[in-house]
């Protein structure tokens, strides 16, 4: 290509991102974006707000303290029983169970703000990225034709 465009340069500098490509070329989508997670967080906290406010007023009582620090304690079980022999018999369901959070309770939950962004924002930044929007030519890429696309 002999001159590229403002647009087509900017896209190849963006497109070398992982995430979030279409907020850094679209600014109209990353300011409907900003107005819906600002609307979607004001909406929590009318439904939601009372109920944190109640919880954070409670008391903190000393049951409390120990039952939060003995749930702490026991992600950090596998390392402590390879120092002392006493906790290698808690060794194997310690290991499971933060197995099974970081495993699969965390990916299950990140996969529905992944699924989105993949569904709507993947989908929108390869729109952004066609060569009629670069102000290129539908022949000015690899001779008018996509790699492996052969005309008969």
């Amino acid at each position: 290509m002999a001159k590229p465009t403002p647009a087509f340069l900017q896209q190849l500098k963006v497109g070398g991102e992982r995430v979030l490509k279409i907020f850094r070329l679209n600014i109209p989508v990353a300011a409907v974006t900003g107005i819906v997670l600002v609307g979607l967080l004001f909406w929590l906290w009318k439904v939601l707000g009372p109920t944190i406010l109640a919880q954070l007023a409670r008391q903190v009582t000393i049951g409390g303290l120990l039952l939060s620090g003995a749930i702490l304690a026991l992600g950090f079980l596998p390392v402590i029983s390879r120092v002392l022999p006493l906790f290698r018999f808690l060794r194997g369901p310690t290991s499971f169970i933060v197995r099974f959070v970081v495993r699969a309770l965390i990916p299950a939950i990140a996969s529905g703000p992944i699924a989105l962004h993949i569904f709507i924002f993947d989908r929108l930044f390869l729109k952004q990225g066609t060569l009629e929007r670069l102000g290129l030519s539908s022949k000015a890429g690899a001779g008018g034709q996509g790699p492996g696309i052969r005309k008969n």
